[in-house]
């Protein structure tokens, strides 16, 4: 909690004024607090990033094993966490080339690909199709053990990006209500000091949404189907343990004073 100097007014006591107060060049009768409060909130939401990578001889074989990668991955992991979000980003696809190809950015080996290919002209041996996307977990505690398993089905990369709250406004709700606490016992207290009584609110002045912002993905698709068939081995078991999101609320409160 802030310790406020106090300026003695012929008819009130006021704290020393927050800069917005100031900027009209006049402190206003009563009593001027700010008060501020940080909620810690368990995060029940984890982000993690996923890249997909599909091959063929052809853009359909490509795309078409993309989109079977995309399955898998994504019908595992809705077997740990049912309610998971998922979000495309980038899509696109690419000739992979073998071959002197000295000016070709960008070329994919195959997997199925070897050293010898390099040799001769350049040409077009088979295609890559690629697709970035984002799942969001409640089950927070399994978004470790979701990144191995993710890789386990097919996809190129997974990372973990971060913990956060589905609902942070609650939470900002919760801290402005802490702050406004904080505030009218910092004005009672002042009010007592001065043999006054502490009257009703004047004006309120706030800094809203000091926390964690939401995170957006570029498009939500339905949920492709889950294989029927359960995940061949039970997963790798990563426990995390995330920090709590922390939410700062502040806010200066204005009081009447009564004699």
């Amino acid at each position: 909690m802030m310790r406020l100097a106090l300026l003695l007014l012929p008819f009130a006591i006021a704290a020393l004024p927050s800069p917005a107060l100031a900027q009209t060049g006049e402190l206003p009768h009563g009593i001027v607090v700010t008060g501020s409060a940080t909620i810690k909130t368990a995060p029940d939401r984890a982000t993690i990033s996923i890249e997909l990578r599909g091959e063929g001889t052809t853009p359909d074989a490509a795309t078409s094993d993309l989109a079977k990668r995309q399955r898998d991955v994504i019908g595992g992991l809705a077997q740990i966490d049912p309610k998971l979000k998922f979000y495309t980003g980038a899509v696109a696809t690419s000739e992979v080339r073998k071959g002197d190809c000295p000016n070709t950015p960008g070329r994919y080996d195959l997997s199925e690909g070897s050293s010898t290919d390099d040799k001769g002209p350049c040409r077009v041996t088979g295609y890559v199709a690629t697709i970035s996307a984002t799942v969001e977990l409640t089950a927070v505690d399994k978004a470790g053990t979701a990144i191995g398993l993710a890789q386990r089905l097919g996809a190129a990369s997974a990372s973990l990006d971060g913990f956060s709250l589905q609902d942070p406004e609650a939470a900002e709700r919760a801290a402005a209500g802490a702050a406004m606490a904080d505030a009218r016992a910092q004005a009672q207290t002042l009010a007592t000091a001065s043999g006054g009584r502490l009257g009703p609110i004047v004006s309120v002045i706030g800094t809203p949404n000091i926390g964690a912002p939401m995170e957006a993905g570029e498009s939500l698709n339905a949920l492709p189907q889950a294989r029927s068939a359960p995940v061949s081995a039970p997963p790798v078991q990563i426990d995390v343990t995330p920090k709590p999101v922390e939410t700062t609320a502040r806010v200066t409160v204005v009081f009447s004073l009564a004699n």
